[in-house]
């Protein structure tokens, strides 16, 4: 991992975290990590995958607790972790027992945030609700014409058949 070595070199080097969380197929819990500093020799911002963990215990707790143990596991100083982002769910940022409150009791200098992309997500779903019928069976038409033009171009061998 080159933010080790980075850590190594400059003891300043600031980074942060991002994980998003997913249940495979045999419905074991799992969450992938990317870290992210900037890396002063290659002058540019990096964002290098961290580590893809098992999760025994989905709650807040559980969570928190294998987040710390990986930057442990790794000597990753959390003084210099200045961030940490995930998806919006309740466990990451609701109001009860969460994921980014017992880190920043961790690391009081923590900031939180949430992911955009999922916020984006979840208000594009909300606005495609609110598009009229009239989109959707447009749609099914122009899949229609799409079909009825391959059949038409198939004619001759429809017809051999």
């Amino acid at each position: 991992m080159y933010l080790k070595d980075a850590l190594k070199k400059k003891s300043g080097t600031f980074w942060s975290v991002g994980k998003d969380e997913s249940t495979d197929i045999s419905t074991v819990n799992q969450f992938a990590m990317i870290v992210q500093y900037c890396d002063k020799c290659k002058r540019r911002f990096v964002a290098e995958p961290f580590d893809l963990i098992e999760v025994n215990d989905a709650t807040a707790k559980g969570i928190s607790s294998s987040l710390m143990e990986a930057f442990e596991k790794e000597d990753l100083p959390t003084c210099n972790l200045i961030a940490f982002c995930a998806d919006t769910c309740n466990t990451m940022f609701g109001i009860h027992n969460l994921v980014s409150v017992i880190l920043k009791q961790h690391i009081p200098h923590l900031i939180n945030i949430k992911c955009s992309f999922h916020s984006i997500h979840l208000c594009s779903n909300q606005a495609c609700l609110e598009l009229p019928k009239l989109i959707e069976e447009f749609k099914r038409w122009l899949a229609l014409e799409y079909a009825v033009n391959r059949s038409l171009e198939q004619i001759e061998l429809l017809l051999e058949y």
